[in-house]
This record gives C-alpha cells, structure tokens and sequence, in this order.
C-alpha cells in the first residue's frame, strides 16, 4: 500500500478513523497503526485493501477487526485496540505493552517445558 503526501501523510490503510475525521493522531494512532501491523502479520496480506485514497479511507472508517484464528489473549487485545472510537474503547498503550509482555513470557515459558519434555524423550 504506497504512503501519500500532502495533507495527509502517512499510510491510508494502516491511518485509524480519527485521523481522517479531523482529530489528529494520538497514542491511540499509533496503537491502531500497530494492531494494524499485527494483522498483517497474522494474516499475510493488508487488511484494508490498496487503492485510491478516497476508497481506503472509507474502508478505514468503516473497518470492522476481525480477529478470527488469533490466539488469546491477542484476538480481545487486538479487537481493542481497532475499536473506531479512541476516546470510548481502545485499551492505553502502557497496557497493551504489558499484555504484550505478559503474553511473550507465557510462551516463552510453554516453549521451555515442551523443549525439556522432547528432549526428556530423547535420552535413553
């Protein structure tokens, strides 16, 4: 999805609701763009499709997330942080990083048990 230039800048796609209503970028732009990466990540491909700007944009403000085969606690955090309303529904910054963190040690921790059990198997 190319970035534009102009009076809006950035990338349409990845840009949340807000900003294309006229109340600037916030935290909250950030965290929407970053849920937006995430997205991506998880799904291999834009979740709002490139196009001319106009037609992104209406994408944008209509978006709904859906977060269908994302592991928990990601798919509520990521619901969240893609509410359209910043004010009245995305979760703080600092807490998404916390449920980040928690969520990375919890895996990390499943990892190593299930690492040890494999090789427990493997000793004669």
């Amino acid at each position: 999805m190319p970035t534009t230039s102009g009076p809006i800048m950035g990338t349409p796609g990845y840009m949340p609701p807000e900003v294309f209503s006229g109340r600037g970028a916030s935290e909250a732009a950030d965290l929407w763009a970053w849920e937006m990466v995430v997205l991506f990540a998880a799904r291999g491909k834009d979740v709002i499709e490139a196009g001319d700007p106009v037609s992104v944009i209406g994408r944008v403000m209509e978006f709904e997330p859906d977060v269908c085969g994302l592991p928990e606690p990601l798919d509520a955090l990521v619901a969240a942080a893609l509410a359209r309303d910043p004010r009245s529904a995305r979760p703080p910054g600092r807490c998404c990083c916390g449920c980040w963190g928690a969520a990375a040690r919890r895996r990390s921790a499943a990892a190593t048990t299930c690492s040890n059990a494999a090789l427990r198997r493997r000793v004669p």
